[in-house]
C-alpha cells in the first residue's frame, strides 16, 4: 500500500488547481506533479519551512505556465 502524505495548499494555489480543473486538465496529473515536487523535498528535519514554501510557490509557477500554454493551444 502506498504511503499517503497531509500537505496543506495555500489558497492561490488551491485556485489555480481549480482553474485548471475548468481547462480539462485532470486533476490527477497535478496531483501526481505536486506529489513529484514533495519526493524532491528532503525531509521535514532536514528542510526548513521556508525553503518547502519555495518549493510549492514554484510549483504553483509551473501551474501556471502550463495553464498559459494551454490557453494559447486552443486559440
Amino acid at each position: 500500500m502506498a504511503e499517503l502524505t497531509s500537505i496543506q495548499l495555500t489558497k492561490e494555489t488551491r485556485e489555480k488547481l481549480s482553474s485548471l480543473g475548468r481547462h480539462r486538465e485532470s486533476y490527477e496529473d497535478i496531483i501526481l506533479r505536486l506529489i513529484e515536487v514533495y519526493d524532491r523535498v528532503k525531509p521535514s528535519s532536514e528542510i526548513g519551512v521556508e525553503e518547502k514554501e519555495k518549493m510549492i510557490k514554484g510549483f504553483s509557477s509551473d501551474v501556471h505556465k502550463q495553464t498559459e500554454k494551454m490557453k494559447s493551444r486552443k486559440k
